[in-house]
């Protein structure tokens, strides 16, 4: 079970905050504890670990049992995943990955899943834009399924997560 949570650091983050949103969060969910918490859509990780409030709600958090790991997601890639080589707060990055798009970002996957970071794949569907995988698409395999598959070919993503906008795309 994973949760994010949006965080704007240009106002001050109090400690007690942070930790009351993950408990609404886990109240929410119906559990005791989340596996994955993360920072929802950070583009620079600075402010995040400039800020002694969030990162010691995280390790309050951890310690207390409610989060098993903490990481982020972003849009921003590029400039993230070689901050996360510099920190020990991520054990689990979420960010763009798909065949349309994100390519340029596999040396800093494999540098971040070879440091033992958790890796995950989202808008795998690249807007439905079937590209380069229409020849795997057929009467045997679905675009989602060969979408999912050209991810996860990629060994350096633990796994990716599909957007599901309906009922129909979960069945």
């Amino acid at each position: 079970i994973t949760t994010k949570h949006m965080m704007d650091f240009r106002q001050k983050i109090e400690k007690a905050a942070v930790i009351k949103r993950m408990e609404d969060s886990l109240k929410r969910l119906q559990t005791d504890y989340v596996d994955v918490a993360m920072v929802h859509s950070i583009e620079d990780l600075t402010p995040l670990l400039q800020s002694e409030e969030v990162l010691g709600a995280y390790d309050e958090l951890k310690k207390a049992g409610k989060v098993r790991f903490t990481g982020f997601s972003t849009h921003n890639a590029k400039v993230t995943l070689k901050q996360a080589l510099e920190t020990d707060f991520p054990q689990v990055v979420l960010v763009i990955y798909n065949h349309m798009e994100g390519q340029e970002i596999e040396p800093l996957v494999k540098a971040v899943r070879a440091k033992g970071i958790g890796t995950v794949a989202m808008k795998i569907f690249a807007g439905n834009q079937q590209g380069n995988l229409k020849s795997m698409v057929g009467p045997k395999m679905s675009y989602p399924q060969a979408a999912i598959r050209w991810v996860l070919a990629n060994s350096d993503f633990d796994t990716c997560i599909p957007t599901m906008s309906s009922y129909s795309h979960v069945e």
